[in-house]
């Protein structure tokens, strides 16, 4: 895929779990260097898939001419159809486990997952991703980067995974907002090792909480 020329705006990324599972919405602004500070985070559980829709609907009409991105493996195309009944235009991201970034049938964008969460450890080591100050979620968003690795096998397998039972789903969200402001070459990992996503986060986090360039964070529209 052609990299994208920096437009400034606003990117969202919305990763959806099952009802009882966190889905969450990462919203970042974009500038003409291309840098993207990372304005709002919300996570919900344990709502109806309308619900959730009505939420992203709202929160794309307080953001126009924002580029919403759905991940739709597991359970998102329910979502995306009721984004389409609200009028809602995105781009759905099956993420997948190969290696080449494609485009399926129905127009979905497939894209490796290395190629993701490459994308937001680049972002966080060169800080090219900030935060802005005072960012709901940022604890739930450093355990999820504390508990998630890179791991690649002599033979150059690599996979990339939260620990058992934690989540992922703030870095998923956040990673579809990096990925796509970057339209990154395809990731080649190096044979062997395992890499902590968490070491770049706090790096930038020491660098940019409290400090006056953040922007200042974005209030989302909420559910009743």
């Amino acid at each position: 895929m052609d990299p994208v020329t920096a437009r400034p705006g606003y990117l969202a990324g919305l990763d959806i779990g099952q009802r009882d599972d966190w889905t969450a919405l990462a919203v970042a602004e974009r500038d003409r260097d291309g840098g993207l500070t990372l304005v709002a985070l919300e996570r919900i559980r344990h709502r109806s898939y309308p619900d959730v829709a009505l939420l992203v609907a709202d929160t794309m009409r307080a953001l126009p001419g924002a580029t919403l991105l759905v991940d739709v493996t597991g359970v998102g195309r329910p979502i995306c159809d009721l984004l389409r009944q609200h009028g809602v235009a995105h781009i759905r991201v099956n993420i997948h486990g190969g290696n080449a970034v494609g485009r399926l049938d129905d127009g979905t964008v497939s894209v490796p997952k290395r190629d993701l969460i490459a994308a937001l450890v680049v972002g966080f080591e060169a800080k090219t991703l900030r935060i802005a100050s005072g960012l709901h979620h940022t604890e739930a968003l450093e355990r999820e980067a504390a508990s998630f690795r890179m791991a690649v096998s002599a033979t150059g397998h690599d996979t990339y995974n939260a620990r058992e039972g934690a989540h992922d789903d703030l870095l998923l969200a956040v990673s579809l907002t990096a990925w796509h402001a970057k339209r990154q070459r395809p990731f080649r990992p190096a044979a062997g090792g395992s890499r902590p996503i968490v070491d770049g986060y706090r790096a930038l986090v020491r660098r940019d909480f409290g400090q006056p360039p953040a922007r200042p964070r974005l209030e989302l529209p909420r559910l009743p």
